[in-house]
């Protein structure tokens, strides 16, 4: 398969780690922001299942 560019070895292996690196980030940047939505309560009324408790292993007793 050929490449649009022709880059050199180095080039190719430190174009891959920074697209990786990036996707990465981005996704945990995304749980980052999901966890402190969720601590800052909002949206925390929209989604009944936040609320649902399980009842502990001695109360099912």
């Amino acid at each position: 398969m050929g490449s649009v560019v022709d880059l050199d070895r180095i080039s190719t292996m430190a174009l891959q780690v920074l697209v990786l690196s990036t996707g990465f980030a981005a996704y945990a940047f995304g749980g980052i922001m999901a966890t402190l939505e969720h601590r800052d309560g909002e949206g925390a009324a929209e989604d009944p299942r936040l609320h649902v408790l399980t009842p502990s292993p001695r109360k099912r007793r």
